[in-house]
C-alpha cells in the first residue's frame, strides 16, 4: 500500500481543526454530487421532501400522506405508533421526509460521498456540522432532543419553523450501523446552509465542507478499507450483504 498523500492528510487536518473548535460531537454528511446524467452536480442541504416543491402547503400535504400510508400499510412490519420514531424508519428506508441524514462517523460520510465516484467527472463533498451551535443559533438552545412535548404533526405546523439538529432513538440496525443523526428541516423552504447564512453572516464555525478531489481517490479507498467500512457494515442486512457480494471484482 502506498503512503497516504499530503493532500489527504490536509483533508483530515482541516476536519480536525473544525472538531477542535467545536463544543461537542461533530456530525458529518457525504455528498456524491452525481447528477442524473452522471455529471457533477452540487447537492444542497435540503431534505428529500423539500426538493420536490417550493410550495409549503403542498409539501405539508405530501408529508401527511406519506406518514399516514407508511404508518397504516407498514404497521405489521414496523409496529410503530410514535410519529417521531416512525420518521426515522421512513427515512432509512427511502421514504421522502423532512429529515436530512448526518453521522458521527467520518468514515461513514466518506462511504456515502464516494459511492460510484468517477474522479474524472465528480467531486464529492464532506460536510461537517456542530449540531449544538446550530441549535443555539436557530432555536436558542444547545439541546439535541426531539421536542417530545409535541407530536410530530403539531410541531411542524408552526409558521416560520426553523430547522434544528436532533439526536434520534436508535430504533433500527441501519441507524445504529451508520451512527445516524438528523437535522429536521423547518418551514422556511431554504436549504440548511442558506437558512444559517441568513441568520449569521459568519457561520463556518457551525457548518463547513471540504471537497474530495481526484488526487486523493486511492487514499479514500485505503481509508475506508482500514476502517472496515463496506456495503455490509453500513447496511447490516441481506440487502447490504448482496451489495457487497455484487460489487466485488468480477461482478457487474
Amino acid at each position: 500500500m502506498t503512503n497516504i498523500s499530503q493532500n489527504f492528510k490536509r483533508v483530515l487536518s482541516l476536519i480536525n481543526q473544525f472538531m477542535t473548535h467545536s463544543e461537542g460531537n461533530i456530525w458529518f454528511r457525504g455528498h456524491s454530487n452525481i447528477g442524473e446524467n452522471g455529471e457533477h452536480e452540487d447537492y444542497k442541504l435540503s431534505s428529500t421532501l423539500f426538493r420536490r416543491s417550493q410550495d409549503l402547503e403542498y409539501i405539508r400535504q405530501l408529508e401527511i400522506n406519506y406518514i399516514y400510508e407508511f404508518m397504516t400499510k407498514g404497521y405489521s412490519l414496523h409496529q410503530t405508533k410514535d410519529e417521531w420514531d416512525l420518521l426515522y424508519i421512513m427515512q432509512h428506508h427511502g421514504t421522502p421526509t423532512r429529515l436530512l441524514d448526518w453521522t458521527t462517523s467520518l468514515s461513514v460520510a466518506i462511504y456515502f460521498a464516494t459511492r460510484n465516484w468517477n474522479p474524472k467527472k465528480n467531486t464529492p463533498t464532506i460536510w461537517f456540522l456542530d449540531p449544538a451551535k446550530l441549535n443555539e443559533t436557530l432555536i436558542d438552545t444547545t439541546f439535541l432532543e426531539v421536542p417530545s412535548n409535541y407530536n410530530f404533526n403539531k410541531y411542524v405546523e408552526r409558521e416560520n419553523l426553523p430547522s434544528r439538529a436532533i439526536a434520534p432513538n436508535y430504533n433500527s440496525n441501519r441507524l445504529i450501523a451508520q451512527q445516524g443523526q438528523f437535522t429536521l428541516q423547518g418551514n422556511t423552504i431554504n436549504d440548511l446552509e442558506k437558512e444559517l447564512a441568513l441568520k449569521k453572516t459568519h457561520y463556518t464555525d457551525i457548518l463547513d465542507k471540504i471537497e474530495l478531489t481526484e488526487d486523493i481517490y486511492y487514499d479514500v479507498g485505503s481509508f475506508l478499507h482500514m476502517n472496515g467500512i463496506d456495503d455490509f457494515t453500513v447496511y447490516p442486512d441481506l440487502d447490504g450483504l448482496s451489495k457487497l457480494i455484487k460489487n466485488r471484482k468480477g461482478f457487474r
